[in-house]
């Protein structure tokens, strides 16, 4: 066992990964950073894999929360982990984050040791992927083709334990919100797509099942009874990145999906996103 201290209750990696760094660099890679936050009353907060102890220096005083209708803001004191130094293989990212829906390079996932157990069974976003490499601290894995845009889990099991990733990789075109959306201020809507697609962004009062139409990829997720138009843009950022400022509609009633016409045999002619309701 070991104790590994840290500041404002942040605890890097969570349970194992972090104590298996003895270079201390945080378990993070290129494109994803793990952090962990334990919420208490101040007494021990046990686990099956670690301990976090929480203490207070001379002449701090821990406020209560400070809440509005629109945040909540929490204080932070001194904190230690204490996990076992071995343990179970431990996931932190992938290379490169954004997929395509097909035909895709090979991806590299990090983390710490992965090279405990045997061939482990991969999936990326449900689909198996075939491990071509595995290393202490890397793995190179196939990627399969991807049938739903947006975040996807990475799964790692074998008999030394499972380690997951719930938005391990991020297929392409998708969108997100790009902040906690209150009902007052603009709400974004931020677009992943390729350089120089063509997006239509509508949105619809309810979500629906899932209708296909012509040969895009994916499915229309609104009710095409009541899809409204909105908006209409290219694409020009390399990272293909775009954020869209929409009104601000009341919470709940609204759902917004993209259409991406593409060029890119990774998804041409065109494919719908996922649909995020706002």
């Amino acid at each position: 066992m070991r104790a590994l201290p840290t500041f404002a209750a942040l605890v890097l990696l969570g349970a194992q990964g972090t104590a298996q760094h003895q270079a201390g660099n945080s378990a993070s890679s290129a494109t994803y950073f793990m952090a962990a936050v334990e919420l208490g009353s101040g007494a021990d907060a046990d686990t099956l894999l670690y301990r976090l102890q929480g203490s207070q220096g001379s002449g701090v005083v821990v406020e209560p929360d400070s809440s509005s209708l629109t945040y909540r803001m929490r204080g932070g004191f001194y904190g230690a982990l204490t996990s076992p130094v071995l343990g179970q293989p431990w996931l932190t990212g992938a290379t490169p984050f954004f997929v395509k829906q097909l035909g895709n390079p090979n991806l590299t996932l990090h983390g710490t040791e992965l090279w405990l157990g045997p061939t482990p069974v991969m999936t990326l976003g449900g689909q198996l992927a075939g491990t071509i490499l595995r290393t202490a601290h890397q793995m190179v894995v196939s990627v399969p083709d991807q049938p739903v845009p947006g975040y996807q889990p990475v799964v790692f099991t074998n008999t030394a334990g499972t380690t997951r990733l719930n938005e391990g990789i991020g297929v392409l075109p998708m969108i997100e919100k790009r902040e906690p959306l209150n009902g007052t201020d603009p709400n974004y809507i931020r677009i992943h797509a390729l350089q120089t697609d063509i997006v239509l962004l509508v949105l619809s009062g309810a979500p629906s099942l899932g209708i296909q139409l012509f040969d895009y990829r994916h499915y229309l997720l609104l009710d095409p009874n009541q899809v409204l138009f909105l908006d209409a843009f290219f694409v020009g950022d390399p990272s293909g990145k775009t954020t869209i400022p929409l009104p601000p509609y009341p919470s709940g009633l609204v759902w917004v999906q993209a259409l991406a016409f593409t060029l890119d045999p990774g998804y041409a002619p065109a494919s719908w996103t996922n649909a995020v309701a706002l």
